[in-house]
């Protein structure tokens, strides 16, 4: 049986060709940036400096309606405590970026699992909807895009 041949599922099928292309296309960005991953070893993170940002990102998103934008601001302010922990510890710059970095890794990598489950068990063509695909390509989305402000933050 052939799936994935309607017309309707074009969509959806251009999700994941994006997500792939994305997906593709980390490695090379990862080493475009390695001068980035590889600096700041010995500069620890400042916890008043990450305190500050935490309590105005709390603060924003108590007042945040629901919907993507809290989504984001929810990851944020996790981020930011996971930071504030890691600064803490005494971690710095660097090792806070690599594990930030290894963190969405591995949800990329929990995400392709979910996703290639939903197709080996047959998914049905009939359930790929175009929400349903986008529902299942959301973390691996939300990940890539952390992973591109992570690797962003330098250049600016």
């Amino acid at each position: 049986m052939a799936r994935f041949q309607d017309a309707a599922h074009l969509e959806a099928l251009g999700l994941v060709q994006l997500c792939c292309e994305r997906l593709q296309s980390l490695p090379e960005r990862i080493e475009q940036r390695r001068s980035l991953l590889e600096s700041g070893g010995g500069v620890l993170l400042s916890a008043e400096d990450l305190q500050r940002r935490l309590k105005q990102e709390e603060t924003a998103l108590r007042r945040e309606q629901a919907g993507p934008l809290r989504l984001e601001r929810q990851r944020l302010v996790e981020q930011l405590r996971r930071n504030l922990e890691a600064a803490e510890q005494g971690m710095d710059e660097r090792e806070a970026r690599l594990v930030a970095l290894s963190t969405r890794l591995e949800q990329i990598d929990g995400g392709l699992r979910h996703l290639r489950r939903q197709v080996d068990r047959q998914w049905p063509s009939s359930q790929a909807t175009d929400a349903a695909m986008a529902e299942a390509l959301n973390p691996l989305d939300a990940a890539l895009d952390q992973i591109e402000r992570l690797l962003d933050e330098g250049s600016r």
